[in-house]
């Protein structure tokens, strides 16, 4: 319905002012491009995201959509703020601030320099001057540390002082990027004990009071440790 009412004005305009003004026809009734970015099934006017640093390629998979709706886009540019990089887009390497703009979806790769975050901002131009831009803040990082939790309980054994020592909240900071937990340390009575599992069983020799310790190692083999003192009774 817009765009049948879009094309009888266009069609009054160049009836009643000749085809000598059409170019002026078109600007008036010109609308800036609207330009979005596409992230799995969500459709959004500002991105901001992570990506981590790891062995291999590393960089940031960018889809950005160029609608315009009454006039072709006649320059696409960008320019980065704070650490910079650079696209690749079908293979070609893109550094000097100029995209395409043959088509309405572009599958950008962005590969950050060094670690920070970059500030990305998408500049689309029609043939008429009309513009509108387009804002993705993407971090580059090397590792997001874990964090230790843990939680002591007595257990139902009645005839020993028996504690349940649990670190099965701990967690690493970045595990939605492929981050885990990959060992845990717990230092009690004068022991260490070294384990993949997050959670022990151990018997005191008497009542008094025990300090407990727990060391969490990540992927990266960054670490976190707390303590926590306990009375045994």
């Amino acid at each position: 319905m817009k765009k049948a009412i879009l094309i009888l004005s266009i069609a009054a305009a160049l009836i009643t002012g000749g085809c000598d003004n059409r170019v002026d026809v078109f600007a008036n009734i010109d609308t800036p491009p609207v330009m979005t970015f596409q992230k799995e099934s969500k459709t959004l006017n500002i991105l901001s995201d992570s990506i981590k640093k790891k062995e291999g390629v590393n960089y940031y998979p960018l889809v950005l959509n160029i609608n315009a709706p009454t006039s072709q886009v006649s320059n696409l540019t960008y320019e980065i703020n704070g650490q910079n990089g650079h696209f690749i887009y079908r293979s070609f390497t893109i550094k000097d601030g100029k995209l395409p703009t043959d088509y309405q979806n572009l599958n950008l790769n962005f590969f950050p320099d060094s670690l920070g975050i970059s500030d990305i901002i998408f500049t689309a131009t029609n043939r008429f001057g009309k513009l509108s831009s387009a804002h993705a803040k993407i971090c580059y990082f090397d590792n997001l540390p874990p964090k230790s939790v843990m939680n002591i309980t007595r257990t139902t054994n009645k005839d020993a002082y028996e504690y349940q020592i649990d670190g099965s909240s701990s967690f690493d900071g970045d595990a939605k990027f492929g981050g885990y937990l990959k060992g845990f340390c717990f230092a009690l009575d004068n022991q260490v004990i070294v384990t993949q599992h997050s959670s022990i069983k151990y018997i005191f020799p008497t009542a008094g009071q025990y300090t407990i310790g727990l060391t969490v190692t990540d992927s990266n083999n960054a670490t976190h440790s707390i303590t926590q003192t306990i009375t045994v009774q």
